[in-house]
């Protein structure tokens, strides 16, 4: 049994081992923080490192730097923030995406950080994506006025424009109306197709601003919808004259150059565009309608190619690409694009009739006919695949199925049909 004295000797003893642990723990957690600081300290340092090599174009020098401070601090969202919008400035979509999600991750509170990932997501078309990242931002901070602008641009992209109206109508009644959301009112109008809306609110704006771009341009589309394709271009011009860099202006002036029949100048202002802008939606498509125009193939197939990049399920590019690429001579990716279509919607008759057409060349008479048959099945008035179905019969020494694919080809008012029915029909 201890005494007094050893007691108290004990507890001594115990309140010492206890302070030196106190102590000791304090000094691993001061020096824990000091070298978290430090890393801190060397990130931001390397993160304006980058900084000054990306405003002069350094763009390697400004990868290296911000990946350093990436590695330097694991923890630092900025870090992965200042490389994401470098990766999405060189069109690194998928880095950039990376990027995002690793900052967000780290910070799940930053209305800025969902801001920035939604713009990214609205450049890939993922409109839904971003307006779930757009509507977190606002739920964290309701007076984040510019994410309610770029929500009213994501609700005008998937076609929700009472929405988007009702957005523009906060902003105003707030006091955070400005010109921008008088051209997004204006531009929601034209696309309700109330033109006369649209071209008031245009005319409003011009008033107070006759430098505005985009409502240059709201009346250029106007114009083209009622067919005044010269007062279009006129309109258009005036847009580009305001704002050089404006890319949607020299493409839709490349429209009215297109229904004026213009169709080299019409490219020459679809490259400018691409210049500017190579994300615009449809821009290489347009492009490559212009090319095929002008018969020029492989540089059509070049920018539907380029189209099938940026959105591999465009069903259009993929099915002027196929039929391109038959003409160009290349029938096995011609094939692999017809096949491609088919599994991405075999319900669509043209599919199939686009298939049964390079069958044709390849002289499989009788795949042709199944492929023209299926089209048939899904629409009977297809009248494209009967007569090439009555063509595919003639070919495999069946007249008399040819014929009346013919025949009624012609019933259906398809007039192609009418010299190869007067050279091998007529007995039948």
């Amino acid at each position: 049994m201890l005494n007094y004295t050893h007691h108290s000797v004990f507890i001594t003893k115990m309140y010492s081992v206890k302070y030196l642990m106190i102590i000791l723990l304090s000094g691993m957690l001061l020096h824990s923080g000091i070298a978290q600081d430090a890393s801190r300290i060397q990130a931001i340092e390397l993160i304006e490192e980058g900084d000054r090599h990306r405003q002069v174009g350094q763009w390697q020098l400004a990868e290296a730097a911000y990946t350093n401070a990436i590695e330097t601090d694991l923890s630092f969202a900025d870090a992965y923030m200042k490389r994401a919008a470098l990766y999405a400035s060189q069109m690194q979509s998928e880095k950039a995406m990376a990027d995002y999600d690793r900052a967000i991750a780290l910070n799940p509170f930053s209305e800025f950080m969902y801001d920035k990932r939604a713009k990214l997501k609205m450049l890939a078309m993922d409109y839904t994506g971003a307006l779930e990242d757009v509507n977190k931002s606002i739920s964290i901070n309701p007076n984040a006025w510019e994410a309610r602008y770029h929500r009213v641009e994501d609700l005008i992209a998937i076609g929700e424009y009472e929405a988007a109206l009702s957005d523009l109508d906060t902003l105003q009644q707030t006091g955070h109306s400005d010109t921008r959301s008088l051209e997004q009112t204006a531009l929601i109008y034209y696309l309700m197709g109330d033109r006369e809306s649209a071209t008031q609110f245009a005319d409003s704006i011009l008033q107070s601003d006759f430098q505005s771009a985009y409502a240059y341009d709201i009346k250029g589309l106007i114009s083209l919808q009622n067919e005044e394709y010269s007062q279009a271009f006129e309109y258009f011009s005036k847009a580009i004259k305001t704002d050089p860099q404006y890319a949607m202006a020299y493409y839709n002036r490349a429209l009215s150059h297109k229904y004026l029949g213009e169709h080299n100048a019409a490219i020459e202002d679809l490259n400018t565009a691409i210049k500017l802008r190579q994300d615009l939606t449809n821009i290489h498509y347009a492009r490559a309608l212009m090319r095929k125009e002008l018969g020029d193939i492989h540089g059509a197939v070049d920018d539907y190619s380029k189209e099938l990049n940026k959105d591999e399920e465009h069903i259009d590019a993929r099915y002027n690409r196929a039929f391109a690429l038959k003409v160009a001579g290349d029938f096995t990716a011609a094939m692999e694009d017809a096949q491609v279509l088919i599994d991405m919607d075999p319900t669509t008759a043209r599919h199939w009739n686009i298939k049964g057409n390079i069958l044709l060349v390849f002289g499989d008479f009788s795949d042709a006919i199944d492929a023209y048959s299926a089209a048939l099945t899904r629409d009977r008035t297809y009248y494209p695949a009967r007569y090439n179905r009555g063509l595919a019969y003639l070919m495999a020494y069946l007249p008399k199925e040819g014929c009346a694919d013919l025949q009624e080809s012609l019933d259906g008012g398809y007039q192609q049909a009418k010299i190869p029915y007067d050279q091998f029909c007529r007995e039948f």
